[in-house]
């Protein structure tokens, strides 16, 4: 029986769009993916009872009215995909259904359970790296599940401007970067990164996440 995990669409000139490297990442683990439109709240929680696991990709940011913030940095919103993404999390939390966040996917977490994100990293984090492009490391908190996965230290890709400022209170932090970025958080049944793991599948320490994934989706 496949492990079936959901993948939740973006929407890129007027039509929905899925990257071809989480379709890929998901099946090299064991998983088939099931795409994710748009559609009411009670539909998504209908349609999630036939999934196994919910996978957040990355994307544009999500309105700060989302967090009760006005606008100040944030760019590219979309509010059917905002609501799709927090209506997506919050359901599955209740039904405590995996749910794996990459990078905005991150994001979108901690926003749909409480939290707040720095919505332009440059101009409101005294001392922080340039998070936009290139790379840097990320360090393990020893008590997190991810750090008995992975070493406790790592190089990760890095390519967004926003991050997590005011942590949701379900979620615990998982690793930080050296400017103390929150770049992976853990809940009950939720692991997010704020890096792009699925353009590193070749590196067995990347690929490992989409494994671990596939495994807590299994019943």
């Amino acid at each position: 029986m496949s492990v079936k995990i959901g993948l939740v669409v973006r929407t890129h000139e007027g039509r929905y769009v899925v990257n071809p490297d989480y379709v890929e990442a998901l099946r090299k683990a064991g998983a088939d993916p099931v795409i994710l439109l748009p559609e009411s709240r009670q539909g998504l929680s209908i349609r999630i009872r036939q999934l196994d696991g919910i996978l957040i990709p990355g994307g544009w940011d999500i309105d700060p009215n989302c967090y009760n913030e006005k606008l100040n940095g944030s760019v590219g919103m979309d509010d059917v995909i905002d609501a799709l993404d927090i209506d997506l999390i919050q359901l599955a939390h209740a039904q405590n259904l995996p749910i794996f966040g990459i990078c905005r996917g991150l994001q979108a977490i901690n926003v749909a359970l409480g939290g707040s994100l720095y919505q332009d990293i440059a101009s409101m984090v005294q001392k922080a790296h340039d998070h936009s492009s290139g790379k840097h490391t990320v360090r393990f908190d020893p008590k997190s599940k991810l750090a008995a996965l992975l070493p406790q230290e790592i190089t990760v890709n890095s390519f967004h401007h926003q991050a997590i400022k005011r942590l949701a209170p379900l979620l615990t932090c998982a690793a930080i970067s050296d400017d103390k970025i929150i770049e992976a958080i853990e809940g009950e049944s939720i692991m997010a990164v704020q890096w792009h793991p699925e353009r590193m599948i070749d590196e067995e320490v990347q690929f490992a996440l989409f494994k671990f994934f596939t495994e807590m989706c299994i019943k």
